[in-house]
């Protein structure tokens, strides 16, 4: 994986994701439990990545407390708002060594897509990232049934790598640093 790309991923993950939000009076929307897929294009150079993502109501709350726990050690300085049908995050995060400044909007029903949009700016990058980065996430809901063995929580990611998000909330936990809704 290229330093783009975990850029991208750090960003994603400070500050595009609907879960990772300090914000907690914000009323997310759930997202339909089923299958998603994912597909994350971090720059016009870049091929998209694509992730399936098996949920249940259990388990997006879970995540959503989790990134909640993580924002507010990570994001300081968070604004949410909701601008028509939008919801906007302002942030100011620190990542990696890194003071990751961005702005995401999030459109869409949660029910059979939604599209995460973030512009971030990057201070303090490692040599050869670039210090700014456009990130763009859009899911779509794929079907009520998960497919290939999926259980809710698990994430396959590219080249067939599974990964279950319950099982690395229950590790987080274990180590004083899980959900802290």
């Amino acid at each position: 994986m290229n330093k783009q790309w975990i850029l991208a991923i750090i960003c994603g993950a400070g500050l595009g994701m609907p879960q990772a939000v300090l914000a907690e009076e914000f009323d997310w929307p759930a997202r339909k439990p089923g299958q998603w897929e994912l597909q994350m294009k971090a720059s016009k150079d870049m091929p998209a990545m694509t992730v399936q993502l098996c949920l249940d109501a259990a388990t997006d709350k879970g995540m959503m407390q989790m990134g909640m726990g993580m924002a507010k050690s990570m994001c300081p300085d968070q604004k949410i708002a909701r601008d028509g049908d939008k919801i906007v995050i302002d942030s100011t995060c620190q990542v990696a060594g890194m003071k990751v400044a961005g702005r995401t909007e999030i459109s869409g029903d949660f029910q059979s897509e939604y599209t995460m949009v973030t512009k971030a700016d990057v201070a303090d990058a490692p040599e050869g990232v670039n210090g700014t980065t456009d990130v763009e996430h859009k899911a779509r809901w794929v079907s009520e049934a998960c497919t290939g063995g999926m259980v809710p929580g698990d994430m396959l990611m590219p080249g067939g790598i599974k990964l279950n998000m319950k099982q690395m909330m229950g590790m987080m936990e274990s180590l004083g640093k899980g959900p802290q809704p």
